[in-house]
């Protein structure tokens, strides 16, 4: 909550999230998960066991089915059927900019603690494709929260 009030106001933007309401959170917790997760046919239930969950969601799965459901009587299918958009966050921008210098400290420098889990090349591969491909960026922000996550509960090695 506090990183999308803190992202929306920087641009001017009030974003409310509905779904966070405990009642509706602990009413859906009693939801039996064949209504959570519903998948597009059981061919796609077995693909989606060797997948991360960012190749199956809206490509073998029904996001947000019961939401849907209940809503497609009342809504234009271009509204109850539309994929998820997300909120953009510009980390190329972040990482080829402004952190640039602060994430090649932190994920090569000598006491870095993330060292012992990535190959170095790895790592200075990702940092240079930051600006030319989208997912480097994403990459470079995830070792960068586990470094400090590491560095925050001192873990030194896996």
């Amino acid at each position: 909550m506090n990183r999308l009030d803190t992202a929306s106001m920087s641009a001017s933007v009030e974003a409310r999230v509905p779904f966070v309401d405990h009642r509706l959170i602990e009413f859906f917790n009693k939801v039996p998960s064949e209504y959570k997760i519903k998948w597009i046919n059981e061919e796609s239930k077995l693909k989606a066991s060797n997948l991360n969950s960012d190749q199956i969601s809206e490509n073998l799965d029904i996001t947000k089915y019961v939401l849907r459901e209940n809503y497609k009587k009342n809504l234009p299918s271009s509204i109850s059927s539309r994929k998820k958009v997300g909120f953009p966050v510009p980390l190329n921008n972040w990482l080829s900019g402004p952190l640039k210098n602060y994430a090649q400290e932190k994920l090569l420098g000598d006491s870095s603690r993330t060292q012992v889990i990535f190959k170095r090349s790895g790592v200075e591969e990702a940092l240079k494709d930051v600006g030319q491909n989208v997912k480097s960026g994403l990459k470079v922000w995830m070792m960068l929260n586990l470094e400090e996550w590491m560095n925050i509960y001192d873990i030194n090695s896996p």
